[in-house]
């Protein structure tokens, strides 16, 4: 157990037993730390601001720990509780309702419904479980942009910035794990691979890489070339998503051996073999 979440389960336990002493929270955490580790903790929580002390008399050393509940870290991390909380209440509940339906059409309990019936009847549900997924890749991008434009004007502390950006990367990784497991246990089969093709457009790179190349030569700015070689380096284990016109058409081209270059080369080639075009296609 690292030291963040030690420092989690400090704050929530702080935050269900307010008043609590040292001795409380040491037994909270007996066999999952040292006594030695969890006291380095709670003196680092009040460093921090987190959890402050109260005592009953003068110079008494049975301190009263309670959470400062105006500090950004707590904030932050009760803001994320609570949408994780909502969030997978709603998950929950669409999971639950399309495996009845899936299970009612299955046994053919749908009477005189034809077999494009009992699909208009899934499409509420379909719909929202495509936007569930949109809605957590939403609030990740809020996310973001607190932490590289508010944040930074608001929070003095760099440290205090670091450990936001490390409640908030910990807390969404560890939701989306839990989306998985439950997108994948549809009894009508796995939707998370499905649900999936929506985030992959939000990240579609091959006419970007394009405009930039072009509006940068238009500027005469040579930099772009490198930046556009570190760029594609960095989504080189999503390329097949970025870029998935060599994958769709069938093009000459290695996603581990060629560049950025070459498939710009082929998509000049073949202007008209686009992912917009084919899903245009197809919808």
């Amino acid at each position: 157990m690292d030291s963040a979440q030690r420092r989690k389960l400090i704050i929530d336990y702080l935050n269900a037993n307010p008043g609590s002493n040292q001795q409380d929270i040491v037994r909270h955490l007996e066999g999952k730390s040292s006594r030695q580790t969890v006291l380095k903790d709670v003196d680092q929580l009040q460093e921090d601001e987190i959890i402050y002390y109260e005592t009953q008399k003068e110079n008494s050393r049975d301190h009263k720990f309670y959470v400062k509940d105006d500090n950004i870290l707590v904030f932050v991390s009760k803001e994320l509780d609570e949408f994780d909380k909502n969030y997978f209440s709603a998950l929950t509940k669409i999971k639950e309702k399309f495996d009845k339906l899936y299970l009612k059409t299955k046994k053919g309990r749908v009477i005189g419904e034809t077999k494009e019936q009992n699909l208009v009847a899934f499409k509420p549900l379909l719909n929202v479980l495509s936007q569930s997924v949109e809605i957590l890749y939403e609030v990740l991008d809020v996310y973001i942009l607190r932490c590289i434009l508010v944040w930074p004007n608001t929070v003095k502390k760099e440290d205090i910035i670091k450990k936001l950006y490390s409640i908030v990367i910990s807390k969404i990784s560890d939701i989306q794990f839990r989306m998985k497991e439950i997108l994948s246990s549809f009894k009508a089969g796995n939707f998370y691979l499905v649900t999936l093709l929506s985030v992959y457009q939000r990240i579609y790179g091959t006419a970007n890489l394009q405009r930039y190349l072009n509006d940068f030569k238009d500027a005469e700015i040579s930099e772009i070339e490198p930046l556009l070689d570190s760029i594609w380096k960095i989504n080189k284990d999503l390329l097949s998503n970025s870029c998935p016109e060599p994958a769709l058409y069938k093009w000459d081209f290695d996603y581990k051996k060629d560049n950025w270059e070459k498939l710009l080369e082929l998509q000049g080639k073949h202007p008209e073999q686009t992912y917009r075009n084919l899903a245009k296609q197809l919808t």
